[in-house]
């Protein structure tokens, strides 16, 4: 991935129980994190966690 370029995450899903879809979209710009007190520093911030590698081939 370049440095300092844009990029873009989309994902959506349809609830058919409830008739309903809905979709995010967030473009914005990204930059590498190189240093280790900054990656901590930033998943400190993190208001989410990875998920779990499934069990598979990858994982």
């Amino acid at each position: 991935m370049a440095m300092a370029s844009s990029v873009a995450f989309d994902v959506d899903d349809i609830d058919e129980a409830f008739s309903q879809v809905w979709r995010v979209l967030v473009v914005g710009g990204n930059c590498a994190v190189t240093g280790h007190d900054e990656a901590r520093r930033l998943e400190a911030a993190a208001r989410s966690r990875p998920w779990p590698l499934a069990p598979g081939p990858c994982g």
